[in-house]
């Protein structure tokens, strides 16, 4: 096994129960949290998430770069129905691990595809929050602030995949560089 299948498998392995437990926590929060409207719709879409992390985890012909898109895509259901069935700001939250877990793939139109999708995702979320605040300026600046935060995040993870990217080019093409020689 070559350092460069080595490396994408410990970045599988990482990634796998990284979703793993992103979906963990997204089920217990769906049964803790006092907003049981859509019940049925949240708890099928994490346990659609597991059936899709599961399935690539164990089907052979899928790829280790592939699986870990499944990982990670298999959020994006599960993440899109939690952020539209509740409207407490605190489920804001499960933005964070996910955009965490895209810093794996190291691959800049991943980065852009999800954070456009986590933007688009979060707005609705937004507009709920500021129509449930009927005219509360803290809620609805917590909402605002948390939107913002989000969208910073996003902001920061493509700017550290692209750095790294240059950086890991500019590095091989000086090794090579310097091996040639």
């Amino acid at each position: 096994m070559s350092q460069e299948e080595r490396h994408l498998a410990v970045k599988n392995a990482l990634c796998f129960f990284m979703t793993l437990a992103i979906t963990t926590i997204t089920l217990i929060v769906t049964f803790i949290v006092p907003d049981n409207k859509l019940l049925w719709l949240k708890v099928g879409s994490c346990i659609l998430s597991y059936i899709i992390i599961l399935l690539a985890r164990l089907l052979p012909q899928i790829s280790y770069t592939n699986k870990m898109h499944f990982y990670l895509y298999s959020l994006l259901p599960m993440f899109m129905i939690t952020v539209l069935c509740y409207s407490q700001m605190h489920i804001y939250a499960l933005f964070y691990p996910i955009c965490i877990v895209t810093l794996f793939f190291m691959d800049f139109k991943m980065i852009i595809r999800g954070s456009i999708a986590a933007i688009v995702g979060l707005i609705p979320m937004l507009i709920m929050i500021i129509n449930e605040a009927k005219g509360d300026k803290t809620m609805i600046g917590n909402g605002i602030a948390q939107f913002l935060y989000a969208a910073l995040c996003c902001a920061m993870a493509v700017v550290i995949v692209k750095t790294l990217e240059s950086q890991n080019k500019e590095t091989f093409s000086s090794l090579k560089e310097a091996a040639d020689n």
